[in-house]
C-alpha cells in the first residue's frame, strides 16, 4: 500500500516499526498528547538484555568460524558504521557482522542487519542477504518425513543448507517483516540479491531461511507474501506518523488509529495510556478473544461497546454460526407469501440449512420476521464475511455485564469437577532461556495437603543436563507416588492450570535416547489422570474477564502472598536466586506454592458453588 499522506517530514524509521502496534506509532509521535510510556518492566528488560547477550555469543562464534569476516564496530558513530559497511560490500566481503546500511531517504528507512551474507551472482561483486539473530526458537518438531533445510553457522548461506530431519519452520511474522525491511534497504542501495531471501539465527544456532516472496501470512482475506505484508504495514505507519505530527499544527486532525486491546497489550510500555481510554469507552476489545480482526468486524457493524454487543440476539447469531445464510432468508422472505416453505426462499438444494432453520422453528417465509434484524445487519455488514463467532461474543459480553463472576455455558446443566482420593497439583517455573528449574507439587488427600518442590539453583548448561536432572527427580517422585497410591486402591489425579507449558517442559526434561521414559511420559499425558483445570473451566464456564489463573483464582477468593505475582517477574527473581540470594529463593518457592494452592482452591470453589446459566445473563 503506497502512502496516502505527505510523509516528507516523517523521520527515517527502523525495521521494528512495521511490526510495532500502529497505536504506539501514533502515541510516540503526537505532540498534542501529554503522555509517556511506563518504564520497561523488569522481565521485559531481562529478555532484552538476554537477547543482546545471545547476539554477542553468536557474533563471537561467527568471528571464530570466519576469521576473514568483517566486523563493524557498533560503538562507532552511525556515519562511520554506514561507511564501513558500504566499503565492505564494495570489496565483496563474504560475511559482514554488525553492519549499518546506507539510509533509504525516499523510502524513509534506516537499518542495521546483524549479518550480511554475500551470495554469488553472475557479473556482480556484491549481492547480499540479510540475517538477524533472535533469542527465541525458530523451528518446531513435527513427526513424519517433514524436514527443514537450515544452514550451519560455519556456512551461513542458503546454498549450504542441509535438512534438519523432523523439523519445520516455526514462523515468526515479526522476524520476517524485519528481514523485509533490510531487503528494501539493500534494494535501494543496489546490493540486493536476485532472490528475496533472508535468514534468522535462533536459539538452535542454525540459520533458518525465509523466502520473502512466498505467500505465508493471512491478511485481508488472502494469504500474502512477507514483502507484501511489510510494504503495507510500513507504509501504513508512515501515514500514521505523518498525521500524528500534523496534529502539532492542527489538533483537530483526527488520528488514523485508536486504541484496541490485543494480546501484546499487557506487556506494552504504553498499556497504561491505552487502558483507561478503552475502559472509559466500554470498548469491545476488552472482552476475551476479541482482537483486532474481531474488533474491526464489530465496528463495521456499528458495535463499539460491550453493552451494545450484549444487547444483540443470541438465537439469530447462533443460526449464522451454524451455517445458515440468514441474509438470503430475511431479504428474500418479503417476496413470498408468508406460508411459503423456507426452502422456496433460500433454495431447495440447501437441505442442511433448511433442516437447521426448521428445527429452530423457522419453516416458512413468514417466520423470518421473528429474526433480529439488528443482529443480522452486524453479522452481514459491508466488508464482513458472515460473523460465525458473533454468538459466542454476545455471550461473552453478557457474562462481563452480568453480576455473576462466571456463568454456565449453553448446553451445560451441571458443572462437573473431576476429583480423586489423592490429588496432586503441579506447576513449573522456567528461566528466561526456557529451562525449567522448579517443579512444584501440592499433594492433597483426606488428611490434608503438603507442598513439595523439585528445584535446582545451579546455573543451566547449554546441553540441558541440569534441567533434565531436576525433572528426572520430580518425575521419579511423581511416578512412585502414583504407583503407591494406585496399589493401595486410591484414585489419583494430577492437575495443572493450562497444561501446554508443563507438557512442553516435561518432554524437554527427558533425554532424547531414553525411549522408555519418553513412552511412560506420553502414556501419562494421554491418560485420564492428567487434567488441565483451565480446560475444565473453559469447557463449562464463560466469563467476560478471561480465564488465566491470575484472573479466575481471585474469583474463588484466593490471594497470592506476593505483592507482584507473575511468571515474568519470577524469571527476574531467578536471576537473583541463582547467585545465592536466600530470600529470593524463598520468594520463588512461596510463589510456586501459591500457584498450586490457587489451582486447588479453584477446584474447591467450582465444586462448592452454584453458577447461573448464561441464558439468564442477558
Amino acid at each position: 500500500m503506497p502512502t496516502r499522506y505527505d510523509i516528507s517530514t516523517v523521520p527515517l524509521q527502523g525495521g521494528y516499526i512495521a511490526k510495532q502496534c500502529p497505536v504506539v506509532a501514533h502515541l510516540a509521535n503526537d505532540p498534542t498528547l501529554d503522555v509517556l510510556p511506563l518504564a520497561r518492566a523488569e522481565d521485559a528488560q531481562l529478555r532484552m538484555d538476554r537477547g543482546v547477550e545471545f547476539e554477542a555469543e553468536i557474533f563471537a562464534e561467527l568471528t571464530a568460524l570466519h576469521p576473514e569476516a568483517i566486523t563493524v564496530d557498533r560503538t562507532a558513530s552511525r556515519e562511520a558504521r554506514q561507511a564501513a559497511t558500504l566499503a565492505a560490500m564494495e570489496s565483496g566481503a563474504g560475511l559482514i557482522i554488525g553492519g549499518r546500511l546506507q539510509p533509504d531517504i525516499d523510502g524513509k528507512r534506516v537499518g542495521e542487519p546483524d549479518l550480511l551474507v554475500r551470495v554469488t551472482e553472475p557479473d556482480r561483486t556484491g549481492a547480499y542477504l540479510p540475517v538477524d539473530v533472535k533469542h527465541h526458537l525458530t523451528m518446531r518438531e513435527r513427526a513424519g518425513d517433514a524436514s527443514l533445510a537450515v544452514s550451519p553457522l560455519k556456512a551461513p548461506r542458503p546454498d549450504h543448507a542441509v535438512p534438519e530431519d523432523g523439523s519445520v519452520l516455526r514462523p515468526h511474522e515479526g522476524d520476517a517483516l524485519q528481514l523485509a525491511h533490510y531487503r528494501r534497504l539493500l534494494e535501494a542501495a543496489g546490493y540486493a540479491s536476485a532472490a528475496a531471501t533472508g535468514g534468522i539465527i535462533g536459539k538452535e544456532c542454525r540459520v533458518v531461511w525465509y523466502d520473502l516472496d512466498e505467500p505465508m501470512w493471512r491478511s485481508g482475506g488472502r494469504v500474502r507474501t512477507t514483502l507484501e505484508r511489510y510494504d503495507f504495514e510500513f507504509d501504513f505507519r508512515l501515514d500514521i506518523i505523518a498525521v500524528a505530527r500534523q496534529r502539532g499544527e492542527d489538533a483537530t486532525v483526527e488520528p488514523l488509529v485508536v486504541p484496541v486491546k490485543i494480546t501484546d497489550c499487557s506487556s506494552c510500555d504504553w498499556w497504561e495510556v491505552c487502558r483507561p481510554v478503552l475502559e472509559g469507552a466500554d470498548d469491545v476489545s476488552l472482552l476475551p478473544r476479541i482482537g483486532w480482526p474481531q474488533w474491526r468486524d464489530l465496528h463495521l457493524g456499528g458495535i463499539t461497546t460491550t453493552e451494545q454487543l450484549a444487547s444483540l440476539d443470541w438465537s439469530t447469531a447462533d443460526l449464522i454460526a451454524r451455517g445458515v445464510d440468514l441474509a438470503t432468508y430475511v431479504n428474500g422472505a418479503p417476496g413470498f407469501a408468508p406460508a411459503t416453505p423456507v426452502g422456496e426462499v433460500i433454495g431447495k438444494r440447501r437441505t442442511k440449512q433448511i433442516g437447521v432453520l426448521t428445527e429452530a422453528g423457522f419453516s416458512t417465509a413468514g417466520d423470518a420476521s421473528r429474526l433480529d434484524r439488528a443482529t443480522i445487519d452486524v453479522a452481514y455488514a459491508p466488508g464482513n464475511n458472515p460473523m460465525k463467532s458473533l454468538a459466542v461474543q454476545i455471550d461473552t459480553a453478557r457474562a462481563r455485564e452480568g453480576p455473576a463472576p462466571a456463568y454456565l455455558r449453553r448446553g451445560v446443566e451441571n458443572l462437573v469437577v473431576p476429583r480423586s482420593d489423592e490429588e496432586i497439583d503441579v506447576d513449573m517455573e522456567n528461566t528466561i532461556d526456557g529451562d525449567a528449574y522448579l517443579w512444584g507439587a501440592l499433594v492433597s488427600d483426606s488428611s490434608g495437603s503438603s507442598y513439595r518442590a523439585s528445584v535446582t539453583w545451579r546455573p543451566m548448561d547449554p546441553e540441558g543436563l541440569v534441567r533434565r536432572q531436576v525433572f528426572e527427580q520430580f518425575w521419579k517422585w511423581l511416578d512412585e507416588l502414583i504407583r503407591t497410591s494406585s496399589s493401595a486402591g486410591r484414585t489419583v489425579a494430577v492437575y495443572c492450570y493450562s497444561s501446554q507449558a508443563e507438557e512442553y517442559h516435561m518432554r524437554r526434561g527427558i533425554a532424547d535416547d531414553d525411549i522408555g521414559a519418553a513412552t511412560a511420559l506420553e502414556d501419562f499425558l494421554g491418560s485420564e489422570r492428567w487434567m488441565d483445570m483451565r480446560q475444565v473451566f473453559e469447557r463449562q464456564l464463560i466469563t467476560g474477564f478471561g480465564t488465566g489463573l491470575k484472573v479466575v483464582a481471585p474469583m474463588a477468593g484466593f490471594e497470592w502472598r506476593d505483592e507482584d505475582p507473575g511468571g515474568g517477574q519470577s524469571m527476574v527473581w531467578y536471576q537473583q536466586a541463582v547467585t545465592g540470594d536466600g530470600n529470593t529463593r524463598a520468594r520463588l518457592l512461596a510463589y510456586n506454592e501459591d500457584d498450586v494452592q490457587a489451582t486447588r482452591s479453584l477446584r474447591d470453589w467450582l465444586e462448592d458453588s452454584s453458577f447461573p446459566s448464561i441464558t439468564t445473563a442477558g
